[in-house]
């Protein structure tokens, strides 16, 4: 997970490869996930980001990225595309 409390945006990357990004999530929660060290990712993930009632669910937006492993994260400029280089 990649958080950033500035631009309101973060990455989790969940335990079956999948790489979301969340937008206008609350920058108290992410000052709590970041200050509180002792919280647990899954429930604040739960109770943060997915819950229909949530400011992420209400405004922002959730989008899947094109990542293959978590150890790229955090992802800074995707295009909508992917394309491969192919070597002759």
């Amino acid at each position: 997970m990649v958080v950033d409390p500035i631009n309101a945006v973060v990455q989790v990357a969940y335990t079956k490869g999948s790489i979301y990004e969340y937008t206008k999530v609350s920058r108290r929660a992410i000052l709590a996930l970041l200050l509180i060290p002792t919280i647990s990712r899954g429930f604040w993930v739960n109770a943060y980001l997915t819950f229909c009632d949530s400011k992420t669910a209400r405004q922002g937006k959730c989008r899947r990225l094109n990542a293959l492993f978590a150890e790229s994260l955090p992802i800074q400029h995707e295009p909508d595309y992917v394309t491969f280089k192919v070597a002759n």
